[in-house]
């Protein structure tokens, strides 16, 4: 049955993306330009199913949104082996950087903050989210980068072995060129692809030549790192499983 495009602005949190025509797994990487792909995805395509997959038995099962895609291979079973997995990626100290001030002065302080709980917002309050926010707004970012636990982007697409977990992979400073090689070599049309200019970010925090942050990301995560250099290294969304 047809269902409704789902318009931008009502695509808010990360999301495990199921495509049974177009045969892929879209896994949500935290701070990669998700949110923008899935928002273009679910615009064009209203068949694409948002955090339920098809299981080895052939039911559609709810997953969680921050699935990673070993996740999501255990529960498809054998159905796996016919589907393209596709994830984002996106330097580990810009990821950090994008991170604090999400929680400092993005989207989740202006929702999750010390201000939403006292407006109660219909009773959504986060307690979690807002400790998050607080953190971000009274520590200083050397401090809050040096202990906030932040999870490694490798560990959405990797194994225990660190083997790669998905097909193909695409780089956010180079979304729009590696999401039309990518979607569009699952049929989309390119036009239909095309993102314009979204999420632009309203701070402004240079990175590329802090030492200081290089040093923090390097003895952090190093995993993030290694796969980050390794795969951009090669600059092609043509990445094999296991290579």
């Amino acid at each position: 049955m047809s269902r409704t495009a789902i318009p931008h602005e009502h695509v808010e949190h990360l999301q495990v993306l199921y495509s049974e025509d177009r045969k892929f797994v879209f896994i949500a990487v935290p701070k990669t330009g998700t949110t923008t792909i899935q928002r273009k995805l679910l615009s064009i395509d209203t068949n694409i199913e948002r955090n339920r997959v098809r299981n080895g038995s052939g039911e559609m099962v709810r997953v969680h949104t921050h699935a990673t895609a070993k996740e999501i291979r255990a529960i498809m079973g054998k159905r796996a082996e016919a589907f393209t997995f596709v994830a984002f990626l996106r330097h580990p100290r810009d990821v950090l950087v994008s991170k604090y001030h999400y929680y400092r002065s993005g989207r989740a302080a202006k929702r999750h903050g010390f201000s939403s709980w006292a407006r109660s917002e219909g009773g959504r309050w986060r307690p979690a989210i807002t400790l998050r926010v607080a953190s971000a707004r009274f520590l200083p970012f050397p401090i809050w980068a040096r202990v906030y636990p932040v999870k490694q982007s490798s560990s959405f697409i990797t194994d225990s072995s660190g083997a790669l977990t998905v097909d193909k992979v695409g780089f956010l400073d180079r979304i729009q060129d590696d999401m039309n090689e990518i979607f569009g070599g699952l049929g989309y049309d390119l036009n239909e692809l095309e993102l314009g200019i979204e999420n632009q970010t309203d701070y402004v925090h240079p990175v590329t030549g802090d030492p200081t942050l290089n040093a923090i990301v390097t003895r952090r995560f190093p995993k993030d790192l290694a796969i980050f250099e390794k795969l951009y290294a090669k600059r092609t969304t043509r990445v094999f499983r296991g290579k």
